[in-house]
């Protein structure tokens, strides 16, 4: 990655503007976040992404409010079929493991970092260890929702679970920004996918 240390553009992971990095990969520089690395929209045009559709996402959220924020923005943008909401992490691990055992494929696991009875984190861990008792399937990519920026500690943790991103949702952002945001991770997160995976290789 090289640094472009006098650049700065808005990260709707992090919620506001970040330095940029780029990354040099197939001839083509990418800029990305120099926070969370997510794909920035410098050179990311959205519209490409429009046509891949998500069958399966599962996601646990223990605020109601948000909860629906971001059931209504993964089915009601399309991004997925089908968005299965659980409470906590347990009922996270219990639908995943569940859902393993159907050899059902979920494209994207969202996890808010503080949940009672298991967080987001146990959660993720949890099911990285579940997911290698069955040998076809792969890796489940993660966003993290969290209320604090990202830190060292933390980057630590979506390098232990990858394929993962995370979003700050912060304090005072409202549904229909927070919605917004969701929106925008998600189609990045998806369509960088290939990438991502190659270079954590």
């Amino acid at each position: 990655m090289v640094p472009l240390p006098t650049q700065t553009a808005y990260c709707p992971s992090c919620g506001g503007n970040v330095p940029v990095m780029t990354i040099l990969w197939r001839g083509t520089e990418t800029p990305r976040c120099g926070n969370c690395g997510l794909v920035l929209a410098t050179q990311h045009d959205e519209s490409q992404d429009a046509g891949h559709q998500m069958t399966c996402v599962v996601f646990a959220e223990d605020s109601p409010g948000v909860r629906r924020v971001i059931a209504t923005v993964l089915e009601g943008t399309k991004i997925t079929l089908q968005a299965i909401p659980c409470e906590n992490g347990m009922e996270f691990i219990a639908k995943m493991t569940e859902l393993l055992k159907e050899k059902k494929h979920v494209d994207l696991a969202i996890l808010d970092v503080q949940m009672p009875i298991l967080s987001g984190i146990q959660a993720a861990l949890a099911m990285r260890e579940i997911e290698k008792k069955f040998v076809s399937a792969k890796p489940t990519p993660i966003l993290f929702f969290t209320s604090k920026m990202i830190d060292p500690k933390f980057k630590s943790i979506l390098d232990q679970c990858r394929p993962s991103a995370y979003l700050n949702k912060g304090t005072e952002a409202s549904p229909r920004e927070l919605g917004r945001r969701i929106y925008s991770v998600v189609r990045r997160l998806v369509s960088d996918m290939s990438l991502q995976e190659e270079l954590n290789r």
